[in-house]
């Protein structure tokens, strides 16, 4: 069984620790640039001060590149997807619980899947529709499915996909496909509407047998949008996920 599904790529942004433009990601893409400190932390300038003091890095890098993809007036349905949330936050409480800690309200409320997306509309007053997805190995997969079918059901015209993960803690074991860095990706998506667009065509086929893919998904698909590939492959135990970058039909 084989499904597809095509979008266009109205603008992207990423950011991960020593890659926050265009250019640095295309030397990443060329192999001439690597990740930096995994202490760094996007700036978020557009966030009051009150507001970024709460916010966690992982919240951080999401808002900053959804800032980076957002279009003044618009109100595109937000797709905010990270396969672990805000992981660290959620650990940090239930260590504290196991030595008899009271619980903090505040960091709770910080910890929970879809902290980025709230944060992101509370900054903006932004009422538009938004939610959040995690599914394993394919969440930025169903990051994109989640908005196409907004747009195809005439529910929007603009669908925002924010994917932000961090590392996961050795605590957890290892995870397959593994990030290398901290990293955020937004991809700002409608409809093709002319061959001048960059498009995105998503397909699954069931899978054989168990895979890894040897890049990270978010990954694959900057170095598509890079223009360092034209395809790339992304395999899970259930499904194969094939991306392309084309002209619109």
């Amino acid at each position: 069984m084989q499904h597809r599904i095509e979008v266009s790529v109205a603008n992207w942004s990423a950011w991960a620790p020593g890659l926050s433009t265009r250019a640095d990601w295309q030397a990443w893409a060329r192999g001439e640039k690597d990740f930096g400190g995994a202490d760094e932390k996007p700036p978020c300038a557009f966030v009051k001060p009150m507001l970024r003091r709460r916010m966690s890095r992982l919240s951080r890098m999401a808002l900053e590149v959804a800032e980076a993809c957002r279009e003044e007036d618009a109100r595109p349905f937000h797709v905010f997807c990270s396969r672990y949330g805000e992981y660290a936050r959620t650990t940090e409480i239930l260590f504290g619980m196991a030595r008899g800690e009271p619980m903090s309200p505040a960091a709770f409320s910080q910890s929970v899947h879809n902290t980025s997306a709230g944060l992101f509309t509370i900054s903006h007053q932004d009422t538009a529709p938004s939610t959040t997805v995690a599914a394993g190995e394919a969440t930025l997969e169903a990051g994109f499915l989640e908005a196409y079918t907004a747009l195809s059901t005439g529910m929007t015209k603009e669908a925002l996909v924010v994917y932000h993960d961090e590392p996961l803690d050795a605590l957890y074991g290892k995870t397959e496909p593994a990030l290398p860095a901290p990293l955020a990706a937004a991809f700002l998506l409608r409809l093709p509407r002319n061959k001048e667009e960059t498009v995105l065509q998503l397909e699954c086929t069931s899978a054989q047998k168990a895979a890894s893919g040897e890049m990270h998904p978010v990954l694959q698909v900057i170095r598509l949008m890079t223009g360092a590939a034209e395809r790339a492959q992304a395999p899970t135990p259930r499904l194969v996920w094939e991306w392309q970058r084309c002209a619109a039909a």
